[in-house]
């Protein structure tokens, strides 16, 4: 049997965390040449698939869907930052610091 044709699609659907869900496919068709390795062009668009999808998903205007999406080291890294911006912490191990009350403090 000779391939002369490739078809890849990849769909993913994410839950917002709050009964609602966001859902991208994308498919790509090749025509191949005699010489061409079917498997090698199939493995690629399958990556490339699913780099288009997770990349436009991550984009998304929902954040329970672009936090969805997050690799373990991308949501640490994200509640250190936010631990920084809301206590003002270097580190969010440390305590945070207590408002400095300056002559001019009504209490």
């Amino acid at each position: 049997m000779e391939v002369r044709e490739i078809r890849v699609e990849f769909k993913k659907t994410v839950s917002d965390g709050d009964y609602g869900n966001e859902t991208y496919a994308v498919a790509f068709t090749v025509a191949l040449d005699e010489s061409a390795d079917y498997l090698e062009f199939a493995s690629e668009l399958s990556g490339q698939a699913s780099d288009v999808v997770l990349e436009r998903l991550k984009d998304s205007t929902s954040e329970g869907v672009r936090s969805a999406l997050e690799t373990p080291a991308e949501r640490e890294a994200r509640w250190k930052r936010e631990q920084f911006y809301f206590f003002g912490c270097r580190d969010p191990r440390e305590e945070p610091s207590p408002p400095l009350l300056g002559d001019d403090d009504p209490f």
